[in-house]
């Protein structure tokens, strides 16, 4: 972090942050920046703007009402889950096309590239912490441990320290 542009800010303070690491026992000291409170004060916006704000509250009523009428959701979030799992995963440096990755459900275990057997993680981990939330649980330290386990099994990441905070 480049203090010099965080001391001097208008809107924020640089703060000294102290702890110990729990693997080495050592103290450390650093600093953080920390954001003035935003207040009460509404933002000036233009007619056009607040029309825009407005739309966007239309289209969105709009959404939640055909999403009430859809029998079982979880058939849409399936195919999409997959799409974005595939292009999040190409973004670490994982390719894997995503008709390989929408036809794994009817491919046989050991015919899946290493590739998308690792986006197929992705999307295991995701559907475990939809399942978790589902199911009214709040998101816990555990709940990511587990998705970050889900996540890396069977990859080269797949070490003692899976699941780990760290």
């Amino acid at each position: 972090m480049d203090r010099e542009r965080f001391t001097a800010s208008p809107v924020g303070r640089l703060v000294t942050i102290t702890g110990q690491d729990g693997r080495t026992g050592r103290t450390y000291e650093h600093v953080a920046y920390l954001p003035d409170p935003l207040g009460e004060v509404q933002p000036e916006l233009s007619g056009r703007t607040w029309r825009r704000v407005a739309q966007a509250g239309h289209a969105l009523g709009r959404l939640y009402q055909a999403s009430r009428q859809i029998p079982e959701p979880a058939l849409l979030r399936q195919p999409t889950l997959r799409a974005e799992a595939q292009s999040t995963s190409a973004l670490e440096g994982t390719f894997a096309p995503l008709e390989d990755v929408l036809a794994a459900d009817v491919a046989e275990e050991t015919t899946l590239s290493d590739q998308v057997r690792e986006v197929l993680n992705y999307v295991r981990a995701a559907q475990g912490a939809f399942a978790w939330i589902d199911e009214g649980r709040p998101l816990t330290g555990t709940t990511l441990c587990q998705a970050h386990r889900d996540l890396v099994r069977g990859t080269p990441a797949d070490t003692r320290e899976a699941g780990r905070i760290r």
